[in-house]
């Protein structure tokens, strides 16, 4: 018989009840700003930590269901 199983890998865990809401929105922001001048070509930061970063600070908002 064949079980269905699943295998998480993750660089961070967070417990939702830590989540500092306007904190991960502010990071957010600024890694989406930073993103923008990456793309105008204002900027030569590291694209993907900033695509990461975003995606971090939207697990962080949809966790506490805030996003």
């Amino acid at each position: 018989m064949e079980t269905d199983r699943a295998l998480a890998l993750v660089d961070d865990a967070v417990n939702v009840n830590e989540i500092d809401d306007a904190r991960a929105r502010e990071q957010l922001e600024a890694a989406q700003a930073e993103l923008a001048r990456v793309e105008s070509g204002e900027s030569t930061a590291d694209r993907w930590q900033l695509e990461q970063r975003i995606k971090h600070a939207e697990n962080q908002l949809s966790a506490t269901g805030r996003a």
